[in-house]
């Protein structure tokens, strides 16, 4: 029951989050999925650092993009994974909804080219979801190399969510691990 044929993993250079590329990396290649690596760069920090060093914010952001582009390219190469880099400036959550609607169009149509056309040359638009959790925990050892001990889905009762739910329970059992299914409910009354 494998559904995975692209992964998108949203880099912030930390620690766990290196764990979860390494991760990533073992579930595309096992799955034949495409990886996505995806960081993005908050625009009020480059507005701030242009005024600071007396240099265009334009030069910034493209300073910016290439340093985190070479430092992907960087973490994959340590991991001897493939991936298409994507690097963003602005919104960590819009951008990676943006992707994420892309390649849902681009498969819905039946389209096999999974790469993005930038301004930044070479480099793929993208966005970056801060990773989350510790470096604990999840990471397990199995015959000298790291697994995955437990996987969460998050769930909202629709369609979707049940493939994932699936999904996840069928990577969590490729290393013996489990799954866990998470609903979080937010009450209208404590809505802004």
């Amino acid at each position: 029951m494998n559904q995975l044929h692209s992964i998108i993993v949203g880099v912030d250079f930390s620690r766990c989050s290196q764990k979860v590329l390494t991760h990533a990396v073992r579930l595309a290649q096992w799955n034949g999925a495409q990886l996505h690596l995806i960081h993005v760069i908050d625009e009020l920090v480059l507005i701030d650092l242009a005024e600071a060093v007396k240099v265009p914010l334009a030069e910034v952001r493209a300073q910016a993009a290439r340093t985190a582009a070479h430092e992907l390219e960087a973490s994959l190469l340590k991991i001897g994974g493939h991936a298409t880099i994507h690097v963003e400036i602005g919104s960590p959550i819009d951008e990676i909804l943006k992707l994420v609607r892309r390649g849902r169009r681009r498969f819905a149509r039946g389209g096999s080219e999974r790469r993005f056309r930038t301004s930044l040359g070479s480099w793929n638009i993208g966005g970056q979801m801060p990773a989350q959790g510790s470096d604990h925990g999840a990471l397990g050892q199995h015959r000298g190399r790291r697994v995955v001990s437990t996987i969460v889905a998050g769930v909202d009762f629709s369609p979707t969510s049940q493939v994932a739910i699936k999904q996840a329970h069928h990577v969590a059992s490729i290393d013996g691990g489990l799954t866990h299914c998470l609903h979080v409910y937010d009450p209208p009354w404590n809505r802004r």
